[in-house]
């Protein structure tokens, strides 16, 4: 039976949201070609942020499903048999003020890794390869799982000894 792991929105990524809904608001009631701009703007970045909530909760499609024959990632696009897994180990990622635990997976073929993403999020793992030597960055927080379940549950399969 394959492990589904999906988007579980926490208070901040939901506050995020809501901000985002301001420059939408604002450019709809300022009116005008300065106002459309603003909205059509913040409806974009809207979707952007919101694309991962609705795809993973509302229409539960999982962030990353773990089977017997690999790991998935669904809404990032690839997949890995458990042969093309190197390494997964946890890491830190400095956003901000605060550092944020990370998980990275790391297969053994980064750069073919990175062409098997979906267009749209090749820049982010090309930046991620460069900076943890893997595409792959996972930030727990707003998952269904913890990220040391989730370790534990690749490291089983990568290294059933």
């Amino acid at each position: 039976m394959p492990i589904l792991i999906r988007i579980r929105p926490e208070a901040r990524y939901l506050m995020l949201l809501g901000l985002a809904c301001v420059p939408v608001v604002l450019g709809v009631l300022m009116g005008g070609g300065t106002g459309t701009a603003v909205a059509v703007a913040g409806a974009a970045f809207l979707v952007l942020l919101g694309y991962p909530v609705v795809v993973s909760t509302l229409l539960r499609v999982p962030v990353l499903v773990i089977s017997d024959e690999g790991l998935r990632m669904p809404l990032m696009g690839p997949a890995l048999g458990w042969d093309e897994i190197a390494d997964v180990r946890e890491d830190v990622k400095a956003t901000g003020s605060r550092p944020v635990p990370v998980l990275l997976i790391v297969p053994t073929e980064p750069q073919d890794a990175v062409w098997r993403m979906r267009p749209w999020l090749r820049g982010e793992g090309r930046a991620n390869l460069a900076r943890f030597g893997t595409p792959f960055v996972i930030q727990g927080g707003s998952l269904s799982w913890s990220l040391d379940d989730i370790r534990a549950a690749i490291r089983d399969r990568i290294d059933p000894s």
